[in-house]
């Protein structure tokens, strides 16, 4: 009975031993966000979330993603990704994002996040702005306190003011339509309107900048994003405002290219 006691232990406590070296030589990419990185109609109608250029995984698609490219450089870890954006989050979002987040122990974190924001916010966002600093913030020291190796990109909201000069002659009816960001896309808005939602977006992109600064031991910012160009071919057909297939691709490489991992 002794020895069949101890051999029970023996085997429990080699099992656990080959559990744990197993998670310690797994990779885990985490995705934080809102419908960019659920590739919200990229394709099909709705999320299509195994193509996004985070945490996307088919190949089938021509989206790389970051996720693609660790798979590919670390050959000797298996690499997991967890994607927990969710379409039409907003910061006030952010925290239950983290929390269904860090159940899986993330070594590498995208954030993607304050479009929404900028197209709820009124011309008065003072209010608004410093919510949002606190809650990406707490977001932030969340994370490396669960993991003090813990790296994070930071991902500027794309020029969306662009958006609006690429589609105003053909998509004004569709933006009418579904009500996508009024102060920017509506057809009744002033150009008045506009430049109050360019300061605001402004403004949330200067807040990753400060961030960055401040954590920048465990933040890489990417600030391509907001300066990058986007083409017609770039944005989704379905609704004109969310990125298409194309769109994701290059959402990825320019991403990619001031990721943590870009020399690899």
């Amino acid at each position: 009975m002794m020895r069949k006691s101890l051999l029970s232990f023996v085997l429990f406590f080699y099992c656990s031993l080959n559990s744990l070296a197993a998670k310690e030589n797994t990779f885990v990419i985490g995705s934080i966000g809102d419908s960019v990185t659920t590739a919200n109609n990229a394709k099909s109608w709705g999320d299509n979330e195994g193509t996004n250029w985070s945490t996307g995984h088919l190949d089938r698609y021509g989206v790389k993603s970051h996720y693609q490219r660790l798979t590919s450089f670390l050959k000797n870890q298996e690499v997991r990704a967890v994607n927990v954006a969710v379409s039409g989050a907003t910061s006030d979002d952010i925290a239950l994002q983290v929390d269904a987040l860090l159940q899986d122990n993330p070594n590498y974190v995208t954030i993607l996040v304050g479009g929404n924001d900028a197209c709820s916010w009124s011309s008065h966002y003072e209010k608004d702005l410093e919510r949002f600093k606190i809650r990406i913030e707490n977001a932030i020291i969340k994370l490396i306190n669960h993991n003090f190796g813990i790296k994070i990109l930071l991902v500027s909201v794309p020029n969306m003011y662009h958006l609006w000069q690429l589609g105003r002659n053909d998509c004004g009816w569709l933006w009418d339509l579904s009500g996508a960001c009024p102060d920017l896309l509506s057809s009744y808005s002033t150009e008045s309107d506009r430049s109050s939602f360019v300061n605001r977006l402004n403004e949330i992109n200067k807040t990753f900048i400060e961030l960055q600064k401040k954590y920048s031991t465990h933040i890489k910012h990417d600030v391509s994003v907001a300066n990058y160009k986007f083409e017609k071919e770039d944005v989704s057909t379905k609704d004109c405002f969310h990125p298409s297939l194309k769109g994701q691709s290059k959402l990825a490489e320019i991403t990619w290219g001031n990721s943590w991992f870009s020399k690899l």
